[in-house]
């Protein structure tokens, strides 16, 4: 099967309070759970014949393997990066699947408008970073579950592949999404130690005559400018306070309580909306 991917990482944060349309270090009505609150497909939607695709509890725990496989290899210091062996982890969270980043993942999805949205914030997860993919294939129709099983597999390991480009001291202090002029901020957010939940949402719609399926995944936590991805350690899980998961056992058990409200507490980096020391995005 040929097609072409588009890969985007974006690092905005956001946060939910019971008003959707009056969200604390959010531009005011900006968040879609605001503007679109009956998820609704919109005009382009309709127009370009697109088809919701249902995340069942198969594909739901295909991408959270998958996420929690590439994690456990990085912990592990198993994986190389541009300079060599990149550090074992001492405290690395297993991912989660979360109803609720799925769910402000499917108002993104709706738009069928490939691009980030400004303000993704909710009571859990208020650092909340986005993954997008763009898939343009021949199918014409809506693409069935394993179909989607493919490309959300190729998606996250070609994230993952960004391994190549990371330095050692990208781990310790992140900086940039680009090294030499090559990505590395998918990666980066994949293996960091606080990305404890992802939701994922796929929509297929028609596009310059091809199907096009569209992926968005957000996640728990986003990569910060100054602030490690993980903290590394001689012994893979070394920090870990609740034990090892029993599969992957370079990570800690999810019942780790990794703190994704307030990671930040003695410093004076602070992620906002303004982009100020959060890691704006790239294309």
């Amino acid at each position: 099967m040929k097609f072409l991917l588009i890969l985007v990482f974006i690092a905005f944060s956001s946060a939910q309070t019971v008003d959707w349309c009056n969200i604390a270090n959010c531009p005011q009505r900006s968040h879609l759970w605001c503007l679109n609150p009956y998820f609704e497909l919109s005009e382009a939607c309709n127009q370009n014949g697109a088809n919701l695709a249902t995340i069942n509890q198969a594909l739901q725990t295909i991408i959270v393997d998958r996420h929690n496989f590439h994690r456990n290899a990085v912990a592990g210091g198993t994986v190389t990066g541009s300079d060599g062996l990149l550090p074992r982890a001492a405290r690395m969270a297993s991912i989660q699947w979360s109803p609720e980043l799925a769910r402000v993942a499917q108002l993104n999805a709706l738009r069928c408008a490939f691009g980030h949205d400004t303000c993704r914030r909710t009571p859990d997860f208020p650092y909340s970073g986005q993954n997008l993919a763009g898939l343009w294939t021949s199918f014409n129709e809506t693409s069935p579950s394993f179909v989607i099983q493919e490309y959300l597999i190729e998606m996250i390991n070609l994230w993952f592949s960004e391994h190549r480009n990371t330095r050692r001291q990208d781990i310790t202090t992140f900086t940039t999404l680009n090294v030499n002029g090559q990505p590395i901020g998918h990666f980066t957010s994949l293996v960091n130690e606080h990305q404890t939940h992802v939701g994922c949402a796929v929509i297929h719609y028609q596009d310059s005559g091809s199907r096009f399926h569209y992926i968005v995944c957000n996640y728990a936590f986003t990569n910060i400018q100054g602030f490690r991805v993980y903290t590394d350690s001689t012994t893979a899980g070394s920090g870990c306070t609740t034990g090892r998961n029993p599969v992957y056992n370079n990570l800690c058990s999810i019942n780790e309580r990794i703190d994704v409200k307030n990671p930040f507490i003695g410093t004076a980096n602070i992620a906002d909306d303004s982009g100020i020391v959060t890691i704006g995005g790239f294309f």
